[in-house]
């Protein structure tokens, strides 16, 4: 009784889920008279741009860091504490990537000399930025050049809607209503979210993670050998101790440390 009424939660869960989607995917029709629902700001190229050579590769860039703002006031403003009445300004800027970010969005290698590093270091090409990550380079990687983009904000314009769909929309109040339960609800998410549910959705890329991992700890190793036998070899022809009796080396967490003797470790 315990295994088929698990199936059955599985069951609603995956009929829910049909069901959203075709909430999401019904047709649209266009509205006789468009209505404005609050405000919308994104980025554009300035004129100084479009006046470049290269126009084309900025407007090519912004599609993967265009950053689209929606609201309710022109100003985009916010309350800073949901019980306090003050409001801030939204901040708007481009996107701020990160290594596996632009290898995930996969960013033409013509584009990469618009981007740099958080010491303003550009990247000219994807070779370079394997480098970075093989060296475990966790910073940001910015737009070369931020005063070509500029920021846009115009009302937010609603001219279609979704046809009506009432028989799924009472079908899917009632599978809520039973899935929104307390006991169905926490037996939902430990079929769902437990280790075997979730090991199964990680792609094939884990085993590249895992060799990049290796790669760099070895790497950390043969730095750590490296120090060792200078230090070895600089202080016995001094005739002083060994570094060994002065210093405990250690690597923990993929990082070079140096500890004096009698720290604990």
């Amino acid at each position: 009784q315990k295994k088929e009424a698990d199936r059955g939660l599985i069951q609603l869960s995956r009929e829910r889920d049909e069901l959203w989607k075709m909430k999401r995917d019904a047709p649209l029709i266009k509205l006789e008279q468009p209505y404005q629902r609050g405000w919308i700001r994104y980025f554009v190229i300035t004129d100084e741009a479009k006046r470049r050579k290269d126009a084309g590769r900025f407007l090519e860039l912004l599609k993967f860091i265009q950053v689209t703002q929606y609201s309710r006031d022109k100003h985009f403003r916010d309350r800073t504490n949901w019980k306090s009445k003050r409001l801030k300004a939204r901040k708007h800027k481009v996107k701020i990537l990160s290594i596996w970010q632009v290898l995930r969005l996969k960013i033409p290698e013509e584009l990469l000399s618009y981007l740099v590093t958080q010491k303003r270091r550009p990247i000219a090409s994807i070779a370079r930025l394997n480098e970075l990550r093989l060296s475990g380079y966790r910073g940001q990687i910015k737009v070369r050049h931020p005063h070509y983009f500029m920021s846009v904000t115009e009302p937010y314009m609603i001219t279609h809607s979704r046809i009506a769909l009432p028989d799924v929309d009472r079908r899917l109040s009632e599978v809520e209503a039973i899935l929104n339960q307390a006991q169905n609800r926490g037996r939902l998410k430990n079929l769902q979210c437990s280790h075997s549910y979730v090991w199964k959705s990680i792609p094939e890329e884990q085993e590249t993670r895992k060799f990049n991992r290796a790669a760099i700890k070895d790497m950390k190793l043969a730095l750590l050998e490296y120090e060792l036998e200078h230090n070895f070899n600089s202080t016995t022809q001094e005739g002083a101790v060994t570094p060994l009796s002065l210093f405990l080396f250690r690597v923990r967490n993929h990082t070079l440390c140096r500890l004096p003797i009698g720290t604990a470790t």
